[in-house]
């Protein structure tokens, strides 16, 4: 964190660990420490990622990189990058919105430093090729999609509509044909531009 400090005035450093944050505050000298844990969206409202060019996560633990990464991005940061040991799915997250995936036996913090100053920032909700879109959305009670297997689903789903991630009670995981939505569960949803009135009613929610 401390090397990342010439690239922003600002830089926010959040540990879920309180002993391991003071002690990161007495080190990392001109940065704000914060103890938190940034699978919780409401951190992110503390710290007004809204506004951050560059959101990044490095915690232990793969897929709280990747939700947190999500979250970040959703709530507005512009471009996210998340450290991530296990590298299947990477096509996915990328496509979902991560920005950058990093395995982090291959890479130093100076290449991090030198793929932040190259990245061009864009809208954070569309992808780069061809209309895509992301957004993610709670279930409604009366969404058409909840309490029935995804491969039954599949009719509803023809107009190039993707449910990519499922968060459910802090958990995180990729659906199969078998998964059910639940009530309340946040989906990730990759879908073409065309089809967002759609997205929304088959969701019967609103965008989180």
């Amino acid at each position: 964190a401390q090397d990342l400090k010439n690239l922003a005035e600002t830089i926010n450093f959040i540990d879920p660990n309180i002993d391991h944050a003071k002690k990161a505050a007495s080190i990392l000298k001109g940065l704000d420490v914060i103890t938190g844990d940034c699978t919780n969206a409401d951190i992110f409202q503390e710290i007004r990622v809204k506004n951050a060019d560059f959101f990044i996560s490095v915690v232990e633990d793969d897929d709280d990189n990747i939700m947190s990464c999500l979250l970040a991005k959703a709530e507005g940061a512009r471009k996210v990058i998340a450290v991530r040991n296990d590298q299947r799915y990477v096509d996915l997250f990328l496509s979902l919105g991560v920005d950058h995936i990093i395995n982090p036996q291959n890479i130093s913090i100076q290449k991090i430093i030198e793929d932040i100053k190259a990245v061009p920032i864009e809208n954070h909700l569309k992808l780069k090729n061809g209309g895509i879109e992301v957004m993610r959305f709670r279930a409604g009670r009366n969404s058409r999609i909840i309490k029935k297997p995804l491969r039954d689903l599949q009719g509803l789903f023809k107009r190039s509509i993707i449910v990519g991630i499922i968060l459910r009670d802090n958990d995180i995981f990729i659906p199969g044909g078998d998964t059910l939505i639940n009530e309340d569960d946040e989906v990730f949803v990759l879908y073409n531009s065309e089809n967002t009135k759609f997205v929304h009613k088959l969701f019967e929610s609103s965008m989180l």
